[in-house]
């Protein structure tokens, strides 16, 4: 099964690669989807940079007073993904904390599609498709359940155990 998903992933970058504006292509999933696995299999495949964002971001938001978080959280993230070589893909990962209130509950499909004006990139969602073009992480009523707008980027929808 990873190898027919791997496929399609690849065959997006090839399909975003040659657009002007936003190049971008979102893995959609649950939580042990899959997307992890898949992700650092196609990043190693075509040289690649992975980049784990919880990880990379918690260590920079840990030089700064945490009441300034949330608005230091979006410029970290952006100098994080300009720090990555440009010539290559930029594959982000683990991006749950920017759901977070305390960063400023940051919608990553935004603010990659900023980023992916100037290289592509696949960033890995662990949300749920609940329609055309739309998704949803986490559940209504908690402080980090945000909709997400995916129109005009490349989805890729993985089911549960892929």
């Amino acid at each position: 099964m990873l190898g027919a998903q791997a496929e399609r992933l690849r065959q997006a970058i090839q399909t975003v690669e040659g657009q002007e504006y936003h190049k971008l292509v979102l893995l959609v999933g649950d939580f042990a989807s899959g997307k992890t696995r898949l992700m650092r299999q196609v990043c190693d495949e075509i040289g690649g940079v992975y980049l784990n964002v919880n990880l990379e971001l918690t260590r920079q938001l840990l030089t700064v007073d945490a009441r300034t978080y949330a608005t230091k959280a979006s410029p970290i993230l952006e100098d994080l993904c300009d720090a990555q070589e440009a010539r290559r893909p930029l594959f982000v990962d683990n991006v749950e904390l920017l759901f977070s209130p305390e960063v400023g509950c940051l919608n990553p499909v935004d603010l990659f599609k900023k980023v992916s004006r100037e290289r592509l990139i696949v960033l890995s969602l662990p949300c749920r498709l609940t329609g055309l073009a739309r998704a949803e992480y986490s559940e209504p009523g908690r402080p980090d359940h945000m909709g997400l707008d995916l129109a005009g980027v490349a989805v890729i929808d993985l089911p549960e155990g892929a």
